[in-house]
């Protein structure tokens, strides 16, 4: 489901689409532990205006990620900018 999802943000020029989005939602319902179908679902939520959502979102995808991810920098960002 994460591969479709991803295949369907990358065709749709980075844009977290309806059906990807249902893809990503149920990937996090299957895994709770990863953090990627959470990080598409933020996206999703921040691009949609969806405030509330986003912060929650981006909230469950960093405490999902490794504490030596990357990704936590970028995560963290759009979590303060979603906070203003």
């Amino acid at each position: 489901m994460i591969d479709l999802g991803r295949v369907l943000v990358a065709s749709n020029e980075g844009v977290v689409t309806a059906q990807a989005r249902v893809l990503f939602e149920q990937a996090a319902a299957l895994n709770a532990t990863d953090p990627v179908p959470w990080f598409y679902q933020a996206l999703a939520a921040t691009r949609e205006g969806r405030e509330d959502d986003a912060r929650r979102l981006w909230r469950e995808t960093q405490a999902r990620l490794p504490a030596n991810d990357p990704r936590r920098a970028m995560v963290s960002q759009m979590l303060a900018e979603s906070r203003q």
